[in-house]
């Protein structure tokens, strides 16, 4: 449930993580009752733009806006594998003490993930990672990302790492445009595989469960 750090400050350049050189503006997409929010590049021109935004609402069901929209993602494709070296045992990381003002914003964030069945209680792990609360700039909201250094360690090293950026630039460099559509909670698209599962457990403050 690890998530991408936001890295800037202006809320203005703010795209769901992903921040544009050009200047961006809100766009709904949403039929009015449920807003469904995205942003488009301001520089576009009013044609362009009204054909762009028109394009998306026609395929709006392609896209997840919320947790829950993801919900029956195929294994078919793909399944992430946490696969550990030989020689390396279970490790439970002791219980980590946080301030009480932050409890109540941990628990809704905690149950945001429990209510979209993004994640769901587990008894008598073998591996326990802790949580690392981290505030929301300009917001009242807590992240909740996990502390897998310690399962990390016990991991082998990926042989195939990202493509170099300087080479992914040059491919793109020959288009008109260029979009993001799975950067909203892309971590999420990659299911866990069920043998592996338990791996991956984390520790709340005692009374979230």
């Amino acid at each position: 449930m690890c998530k991408t750090i936001e890295g800037f400050d202006d809320i203005d350049k703010l795209g769901q993580d992903f921040m544009s050189a050009d200047p961006l503006e809100k766009v709904d997409l949403g039929a009015g009752t449920i807003p469904r929010t995205t942003f488009a590049n301001k520089n576009l021109s009013t044609e362009y733009k009204v054909d762009l935004i028109n394009f998306l609402k026609e395929y709006i069901d392609c896209f997840a806006g919320e947790y829950y929209e993801m919900l029956g993602l195929s294994r078919d494709p793909v399944e992430h594998r946490q696969l550990i070296k030989a020689g390396f045992r279970p490790y439970k990381q002791l219980a980590r003490r946080f301030n009480p003002i932050i409890y109540d914003r941990i628990k809704e964030e905690i149950n945001h993930f429990l209510d979209a069945s993004f994640i769901w209680s587990y008894r008598y792990a073998d591996w326990i990672s802790n949580i690392v609360p981290v505030e929301k700039k300009d917001s009242s909201k807590i992240r909740v990302y996990v502390d897998f250094r310690d399962l990390n360690k016990t991991t082998p090293k990926d042989e195939y790492p990202m493509p170099i950026v300087d080479m992914l630039i040059n491919e793109a460099s020959r288009h008109r445009v260029i979009s993001f559509p799975d950067g909203n909670v892309g971590y999420n698209q990659i299911i866990m595989a069920e043998d592996d599962t338990s791996k991956t457990i984390f520790r709340c403050p005692e009374f979230v469960g």
